[in-house]
């Protein structure tokens, strides 16, 4: 049987691997590739550039969904 899962994630680029949105969809290829599951993404947002601070709160291991989207916000 087959089953479908419906994921939100946030992807955090601190090596700066990642050059834009064209890259995400080269990432989940690999991933896609290696594992032999099927990707379809519906929408990619990229926030703007940032300095990394090990403070910052998506450093946090308890980090919550609202402290990655506060740099999503600004966008709006």
């Amino acid at each position: 049987m087959v089953k479908i899962f419906k994921v939100g994630m946030y992807i955090m680029d601190v090596n700066e691997d990642i050059d834009d949105i064209n890259g995400v969809r080269r990432l989940l290829g690999q991933i896609s590739e290696r594992f032999d599951v099927d990707f379809k993404t519906a929408t990619i947002k990229e926030s703007e550039e940032f300095e990394w601070d090990d403070d910052l709160k998506i450093n946090r291991v308890d980090a919550t969904i609202a402290d990655y989207e506060e740099y999503f916000k600004k966008e709006e």
